[in-house]
């Protein structure tokens, strides 16, 4: 049945892109994923995933992870079914492509709101209900390598992805002894709806400074995030996938 038996999997973002081809990963891997998104696609996307067990299949649900009162309410309603998370990933995140002076500050409070606060308040409620129930979990954050090296046109977005390296390795340190592991993700320029507007040109320069001279793909994350899903020891990493780009 895999390696994820019995293990129920909450995947933020789960509605598209890298959230649902990582949540596609844990699937194959035999847990029972629970998609979140905003958008009732989420419920759509629920049906794209591998059912290795019919007796327990996957769930989706609408949910905004920058109400912190949201997502105290899911971990709530979870726990009235009796279901208890083991693995979180949190893939939920927007990018407006714009320089700071130009930003809007609506646009700007969006991106940390989402970003950033809404991974907090996630990683908040899942601590919260491993160590009530005194169970071992795994959350894996995405992050990118903008929030490494930074990025012209994305000073708020890369702000958001360096702070989710920090609250990764803090977490890390605050909750390992309780069996709690806190890794992130770095992706780089990776082939999805968010950077499916860039131009043609950007995007072929982009390619031939890669070492691997390609783009990513959502399965090279999906990758990533199972490697980081069965190392037990393995805590506070943040692994770059990004074909060679930021060395």
């Amino acid at each position: 049945m895999g390696p994820l038996k019995n293990k129920l999997c909450l995947v933020t973002g789960g509605s598209k892109g890298i959230g649902l081809g990582i949540s596609k990963k844990l699937a194959q891997m035999g847990g029972r994923v629970v998609l979140l998104s905003r958008s009732d696609q989420v419920h759509l996307a629920k049906e794209q995933l591998p059912q290795l067990n019919s007796s327990e299949p996957h769930l989706s649900f609408n949910l905004d992870v920058s109400n912190p009162s949201q997502v105290e309410q899911l971990f709530k309603d979870l726990k009235e079914q009796e279901l208890r998370a083991s693995v979180l990933v949190n893939a939920a995140g927007i990018v407006h492509n714009q320089l700071l002076t130009h930003q809007k500050s609506s646009s700007i409070q969006d991106i940390i709101n989402i970003n950033l606060l809404g991974t907090t308040y996630m990683c908040k409620s899942m601590i919260k209900q491993l160590v009530r129930n005194k169970e071992e979990g795994n959350i894996i954050n995405l992050s990118s390598i903008t929030g490494i090296f930074g990025n012209p046109g994305n000073a708020v977005y890369s702000s958001t992805k360096a702070g989710i390296i920090g609250l990764t390795k803090s977490l890390a340190k605050e909750w390992g002894s309780k069996n709690i592991r806190v890794n992130c993700i770095a992706p780089g320029y990776i082939n999805t709806d968010m950077t499916s507007g860039l131009p043609a040109e950007y995007k072929e320069k982009i390619m031939e400074s890669v070492p691997l001279k390609r783009w990513g793909t959502v399965e090279d994350v999906a990758q990533a995030a199972e490697y980081l899903t069965l190392a037990n020891y393995a805590n506070g990493v943040v692994l770059q996938v990004d074909g060679g780009l930021s060395l």
